[in-house]
């Protein structure tokens, strides 16, 4: 399936360009954020559906843009989080913050920050130890590139993944088992009758077309770049597991790796960066807004390698939505949400 195609779209310079070099350009890919694959369904040069679908989606994205701006004056998109009961605003920015230090008897913000910033250490270092004893204790056969498990068949590479995975969720159950406060702190908590799955779902659905958007304009500036200077094209496939699910058969350990991504990652990766890393920061700076900013960068940065540079301000498009919905909420199963259905999105491309 291919919804963009290569009528009056403005994009027959870069597709004629890119067609005598026999890549894709942005009229061939749909990258929902960045993260794309390549147009296998259709050698047609396009049809009037597919562009109706991509004028729709930037019509999406500016329509997303509208309802967050409204929302925005209605305070429901701000730094002030949430009351327990979420019936509204906390009367201030760290309103939610205030109440859990007065339920958990904290007297030492700077302190309490100082701790979560160092319990995400701790878990996303507990990453690479778990993935290193599964390939040690399992010998697999897997080599490293920036970070990301490539090189060798899907069951390694889910192994391995799993295996880091289940070494940050071992340590981050240490670390609450010995400072019980941290769990509110990071934001394990629910909301009433599946709420953060509703406010997930709906989180996404607001920030996928734009997220999309700006996927589509990157691709197209690094079409250009590369034509221009004559170098390598852009990878349609944005991120190096999708690149692999791509490539491999539907197996079992494809579901594996899929269900790794959808679920465990989206779980491990705002725990980390949102649930520990941002609520210290806040603690420690007194300022939402610097653990949203510092948060989200460190979240694009460390996928350096793993994803193509162009899907990058994606990631830091996505980094701050997900910290926004977790300083708003108070609630750490919101963004997971959020970050859970981006991913499924971005598998579910692969399969049509």
């Amino acid at each position: 399936m291919n919804p963009i195609g290569s009528g009056d779209t403005g994009q027959e310079f870069a597709a004629e360009a890119a067609a005598e070099a026999d890549v894709a350009t942005p009229a061939q890919t749909m990258p929902p954020g960045g993260l794309t694959k390549p147009d296998r369904a259709r050698g047609d040069g396009g049809a009037p559906g597919s562009d109706l679908l991509f004028w729709g989606m930037v019509a999406a994205a500016l329509g997303s843009g509208v309802v967050i701006a409204r929302l925005r004056l209605h305070h429901v998109v701000s730094f002030r989080r949430s009351n327990g009961a979420g019936a509204g605003p906390a009367g201030g920015a760290g309103g939610a913050r205030a109440a859990w230090e007065t339920d958990g008897g904290v007297s030492d913000p700077v302190g309490l920050g100082v701790l979560l910033i160092v319990g995400a250490v701790l878990v996303w270092s507990a990453q690479p130890v778990g993935a290193n004893s599964a390939h040690a204790l399992l010998g697999l056969n897997v080599s490293g590139r920036g970070g990301a498990v490539v090189g060798a068949g899907l069951r390694d590479q889910a192994l391995m993944q799993l295996g880091g995975y289940v070494g940050a969720l071992l340590s981050a159950a240490v670390l609450f088992a010995c400072v019980p406060m941290l769990r509110g702190e990071a934001g394990l908590r629910l909301g009433k009758r599946g709420a953060d799955i509703v406010l997930g779902i709906a989180g996404m659905a607001l920030t996928f077309p734009i997220a999309w958007l700006l996927g589509v304009v990157m691709i197209g500036v690094a079409t250009l770049i590369s034509m221009r200077l004559g170098g390598t094209m852009p990878d349609p496939v944005s991120h190096s597991t999708l690149e692999e699910l791509l490539q491999s058969p539907r197996d079992a350990w494809w579901w594996v790796t899929v269900g790794s991504v959808v679920v465990l990652t989206p779980a491990v990766e705002e725990l980390i960066y949102r649930g520990l890393l941002q609520s210290g920061i806040v603690r420690l700076t007194g300022s939402p807004k610097a653990g949203l900013l510092i948060a989200g960068f460190l979240f694009m940065l460390v996928h350096i390698g793993a994803a193509e540079w162009h899907a990058l301000p994606t990631l830091l498009l996505l980094g701050f939505t997900f910290g926004l919905a977790f300083e708003r909420t108070g609630r750490l199963a919101v963004p997971i949400t959020m970050h859970a259905v981006f991913n499924a999105a971005n598998v579910a491309l692969l399969m049509v």
